[in-house]
């Protein structure tokens, strides 16, 4: 007889530590959310430093092709013209 009990407490026990409490799923779906934000905005703030990194090396090659341009005119390119282009990020 105490070994019955004894072995239906300890099941009772094992169920109640496999339960998990009320709070503890909400916590779950939480944490799984935030982890999916975060993600998110790593993606956005890489995309962002990109999209500087090529505006800073737009605006080098603009002034690298703004010192060529007087050479240009002295050796006659036949009026080539260089266009210049404009960052969408700007």
């Amino acid at each position: 007889m105490k070994l019955s009990v004894c072995v239906l407490s300890l099941c009772c026990l094992v169920l109640v530590a496999a339960i998990p409490a009320p709070g503890e799923e909400g916590l779950q779906g939480l944490l799984t959310e935030l982890k999916d934000e975060v993600a998110g905005i790593e993606e956005q703030l890489e995309v962002a430093m990109e999209k500087q990194d090529l505006a800073e090396a737009e605006e080098d090659l603009l002034v690298k092709i703004e010192d060529f341009e007087p050479e240009l005119k002295k050796r006659g390119t036949g009026g080539m013209r260089v266009k210049k282009f404009h960052s969408v990020g700007k």
